[in-house]
């Protein structure tokens, strides 16, 4: 029963959290034209794709470990990868823009590639965060924090309309920024109990699960 129960939970949280954004569309396609969705379109396509390689994938190997603390210093290798990534990449849009470079064939977009470096954050912390509460079996904090994604992110864009096209993106980042605090917060309070592992143990787990960036 534990385990149906578990899994009612999760597809509670997923259905609720997709459902909100296709309830809202109708008010939300009266608030803005097609060209700001075709521009927060092309952001999230963009911090998407980075974001998928921001940890190099080695959060997938936290729920793996036996140890606690292995796990802990696999949250450490993927933390360090995201925020290495998102200051590559702050310095890529920085080029991009400097240099006025065309590769996007979308000149709005142009003022909101500043914002990608942060969503890489966000998007990685929420990621890594997800996969440590289901190695505690929080499946109730997961749900959450997936309902709290659609809601926040829906209710924004729609109470950011009177920025016009900025409210759109504005929505997604600060939608991002809620959710992330919120599940960064509860799987913060299951790793702060364990014993941070040495730089030496940190180095094996990067050794032990690389076959995470190579494949994955």
């Amino acid at each position: 029963m534990s385990i149906v129960k578990n899994i009612a939970t999760l597809i509670t949280g997923t259905t609720v959290a997709q459902a909100i954004p296709i309830i809202i569309s109708p008010i939300l396609t009266r608030l803005y034209s097609p060209e700001d969705f075709g521009t927060l379109t092309l952001y999230m396509s963009i911090s998407s794709i980075f974001a998928v390689i921001a940890t190099l994938r080695y959060e997938l190997a936290i729920i793996q470990p036996q140890d606690n603390k292995d796990a802990k210093a696999i949250v450490i290798i993927s933390f360090f990868n995201i925020f290495l990534l998102s200051i590559i990449t702050l310095m890529l849009v920085s080029i991009y823009n400097f240099f006025n470079i065309k590769i996007i064939d979308n000149e709005s977009i142009r003022p909101w590639l500043y914002c990608i470096p942060l969503s890489i954050i966000l998007i990685g912390t929420f990621n890594v965060s997800n996969y440590y509460l289901l190695r505690q079996k929080s499946f109730k904090n997961m749900s959450n924090a997936k309902m709290l994604q659609g809601i926040s992110l829906s209710s924004l864009q729609v109470s950011f309309a009177f920025f016009k096209s900025l409210g759109l993106i504005l929505g997604l980042v600060f939608g991002q920024i809620i959710s992330s605090l919120f599940i960064f917060s509860k799987a913060k309070k299951y790793w702060n109990k364990i014993e941070t592992p040495s730089i030496d143990r940190i180095k094996d787990n990067l050794k032990n699960y690389k076959v995470m960036p190579i494949y994955s």
